[in-house]
């Protein structure tokens, strides 16, 4: 930057009398300074996770080779999801997991389809609710060749270096059974939540779980080795604290959007974490999180400082 303002003092008279070389320099001008400039060690060398900052909702990255992810979930904004996945460098992703059907949790998918293996997988919530957005998914999916699954409880796979079980939802509510619609909330807890590991990292993503979602999970498997647990529902209020506190895990993560109009996280959710010795990471503060895992401790890089 020294060495340009002493070359724009001594030849800026010069260039300024060319109209061509002068138009040519404001337009690098102009898009120097609309591509934000990455942030230094962002992202860092080796990440075996990333929780996007998709705004208020949630993304997430399982490094599975140089340039693979597994994904589960896009956020509610495509620009923002792809820019994630070009920020940490994803061009293949050959698992893509929807948790569940709302809007801040796969209405950034279309950053995706391009970047998935013809023969690649998507897993769905058992329940197609909403109705409209579940086939819109289908539909997409055939389009790009990907193959649609509901994996059943228990079920696990391999992809890569990555490792995942499905442990949830344990529990349907019967309002769904029965119609087939319902509330947000209850549509929450048929999130697919999974154990997952990749690199010796260990994650628990439980999606939006509710209390009784929570309760469930919590009764049919107990505790689970947990590095890192992702907080339901981008750390609501609205939690079972013992599913919060029994994995014993050392990271907690809440994905939400800055000045969110649910006021997550709630505080109460912030200081039960506390009390417990998590240390909490929020991607509303900190932007886009990853997580690696050498010699038995978990190193945190954030993309921008805590405000």
């Amino acid at each position: 930057m020294t060495l340009a303002s002493v070359a724009m003092l001594v030849l800026g008279t010069e260039v300024m009398k060319r109209r061509v070389v002068a138009l040519g320099l404001l337009i690098v001008l102009i898009a120097a300074s609309l591509n934000r400039p990455p942030s230094p060690g962002w992202p860092p060398e080796r990440w075996h996770a990333v929780s996007c900052d998709v705004g208020q909702g949630d993304a997430t990255l399982l490094r599975i080779a140089d340039d693979s992810a597994v994904v589960i979930d896009t956020g509610p904004d495509v620009a923002a999801m792809r820019a994630c996945l070009d920020g940490v460098g994803v061009r293949r992703v050959p698992l893509l997991v929807l948790t569940h059907y709302h809007s801040d949790h796969v209405d950034g998918r279309a950053a995706v389809w391009p970047r998935m293996d013809h023969d690649g997988q998507v897993w769905v919530s058992p329940v197609p609710s909403p109705a409209g957005t579940a086939a819109a998914v289908e539909h997409e999916a055939t389009q790009h060749g990907v193959t649609v699954l509901t994996p059943a409880l228990g079920a696990s796979t391999r992809v890569g270096d990555a490792s995942l079980q499905v442990i949830g939802p344990a529990r349907i509510p019967r309002s769904l059974l029965m119609s087939g619609e319902g509330e947000s909330a209850t549509e929450n807890d048929t999130s697919l939540v999974l154990h997952a590991h990749v690199g010796g990292l260990r994650l628990l993503l439980p999606g939006d779980l509710e209390p009784d979602g929570q309760r469930a999970v919590e009764r049919m498997w107990g505790a689970l080795p947990v590095d890192v647990l992702k907080v339901p529902h981008h750390g609501s209020g609205n939690q079972y604290a013992d599913f919060l506190t029994t994995h014993r895990a050392r990271v907690a993560l809440v994905s939400c959007g800055i000045d969110n109009d649910h006021g997550h996280p709630a505080e109460k959710t912030v200081d039960l974490l506390q009390r417990h010795g998590l240390r909490l990471h929020r991607t509303d503060l900190e932007g886009s999180i990853a997580f690696t895992h050498e010699d038995q401790r978990i190193s945190v890089t954030t993309q921008r400082r805590p405000t």
